[in-house]
């Protein structure tokens, strides 16, 4: 009786209760279940498609949503490293201390699972970070914000996990974009075919599986373009060669060989006066200052903000996520 609760009600009978279950035998019980989940029945915990059809149409109307709408199709995002990192949230799931602090996180307060999991992970567990997804309402205000509309043809040279390309379609009906990814293209055209056209039939997605740097893209097509590259070699997206961080051996090589032929390609493929949002970060490698060093007498680029940084980016030293506007200017008429 020494676990039990021994109290006496109104008529002095003495009364054992059982003890609530502590957090630490939560803890102990929750994580077997986690080791034992498959990385779909992962996500499951966190999203499903009937959840994420009601995000859309918030997201439509200009609301906050479909943050993990792109997990459903690329659920192995949860399965790749940052280069801080030593596991994945997945590969972490393995690991007692990941999952006595996630459970622990769970269970310090009270609300819907998914959320709460979905939050917990995004703390960074045990130095175990989340690779996050690009915002689908920041590339929808973004494509606003530059006149689109429903019959504009959009770039995406880096096209990720997808968070672009839904928010794209809640404006536009076309767009292109390029994933070097054997799965992780796989994914976005899943992701294309079986949930944004169920919901939006008028959107029409071509995606290539292929380095954009090796493209050939007509010149002077695109209405729009807007992209988040990877920061070299900060994340490990993929261990097939077409990987930049793979494909170039130093950061110097993956400038010259990706990041200056990503930038001049997709400014040649914009219509004159056309807008190209770049999303870059600088905490690790000075991406701002090679686009500006590079590119800043040729072509009009404008700090637009850092919509990303957010709370993730407390206690992290450097620049942070940010936005720059490179437009192609029209060409100048000289009249004789």
């Amino acid at each position: 009786m020494s676990g039990d609760y021994v109290q006496q009600d109104l008529f002095g009978n003495v009364m054992v209760e059982k003890r609530p279950i502590s957090r630490e035998e939560l803890c102990a019980a929750i994580t077997p279940v986690l080791r034992r989940l498959s990385l779909s029945e992962f996500v499951g915990l966190i999203t499903n498609e009937f959840s994420e059809v009601l995000e859309y149409a918030d997201l439509s109307a200009g609301r906050s949503a479909c943050q993990k709408t792109s997990l459903l199709y690329n659920p192995h995002r949860l399965d790749i490293k940052s280069r801080s990192s030593k596991l994945s949230i997945y590969g972490a799931l393995q690991t007692d201390s990941f999952c006595n602090g996630l459970a622990r996180a769970l269970l310090f307060k009270k609300g819907k699972v998914n959320e709460l999991l979905y939050q917990s992970l995004q703390l960074g567990i045990n130095g175990v970070q989340y690779i996050n997804e690009f915002p689908p309402l920041v590339a929808r205000e973004m494509a606003v914000k530059y006149g689109c509309n429903k019959d504009s043809l959009v770039l995406d040279p880096c096209a990720g996990w997808g968070g672009r390309m839904i928010g794209i379609s809640t404006v536009a009906d076309r767009y292109v974009g390029f994933e070097p990814s054997t799965r992780t293209y796989a994914g976005l055209v899943a992701l294309k075919n079986g949930f944004i056209y169920n919901v939006n039939p008028s959107f029409d997605a071509t995606i290539h599986n292929q380095c954009f740097e090796d493209s050939e893209l007509p010149e002077n097509s695109f209405d729009f373009a807007i992209t988040s590259p990877p920061y070299y070699d900060t994340e490990e997206y993929s261990d097939e060669p077409t990987n930049s961080l793979n494909r170039y051996s130093t950061f110097d090589l993956w400038l010259t060989g990706f990041f200056f032929p990503l930038i001049q390609k997709t400014m040649a493929a914009l219509k004159p006066d056309k807008v190209f949002v770049l999303n870059i970060g600088s905490r690790v490698y000075p991406l701002s200052s090679a686009l500006l060093d590079e590119f800043g007498d040729q072509y009009q680029i404008t700090c637009i903000g850092n919509e990303l940084s957010g709370n993730s980016g407390l206690g992290k030293s450097g620049e942070g996520e940010s936005f720059y506007a490179i437009k192609k200017a029209r060409p100048t008429l000289c009249l004789i």
